[in-house]
């Protein structure tokens, strides 16, 4: 009997090509992805350094501790819906100035921002005062 020995051939897997495939595909998405800012409100924060002036014309919604609302100096409930009435009463171009209790719930202020963005008013303004 013949018995010849056998060559074992050494398996190996090039990984070459599958690390050019990932690369290819690292890139595919870097650029096919798209960068949004997400900003819903143009939130102008308020400047309080020297000559500092509120302008002429403006509606300001005030927010006392209780979660209250107030336009103009006249009382509104907490009823979102007479809030968003009141408010889509404004003139959208004269800018909207918050007025906030510092121990104003947040969810209010929130609630009040946002009922502004869903009316069309753009020029918002925050300021915050202490409780009296």
């Amino acid at each position: 009997m013949n018995i010849r020995k056998r060559r074992h051939h050494e398996v190996s897997v090039n990984l070459t090509p599958l690390i050019d495939v990932v690369f290819l595909l690292l890139i595919f998405f870097m650029l096919s992805t798209t960068f949004k800012k997400q900003s819903a409100l143009a939130i102008e924060l308020p400047d309080v350094g020297p000559g500092h002036s509120q302008p002429d014309h403006h509606a300001e919604l005030s927010i006392n501790a209780n979660g209250e609302y107030g336009l103009n100096g006249e009382k509104l409930s907490t009823n979102q819906q007479a809030l968003r009435q009141r408010l889509a009463t404004l003139n959208r171009s004269e800018p909207l100035i918050i007025v906030g209790d510092k121990q104003a719930p947040y969810q209010a202020v929130v609630s009040a921002m946002d009922q502004a963005g869903q009316l069309g008013i753009t020029h918002i303004k925050i300021l915050a005062k202490e409780s009296s």
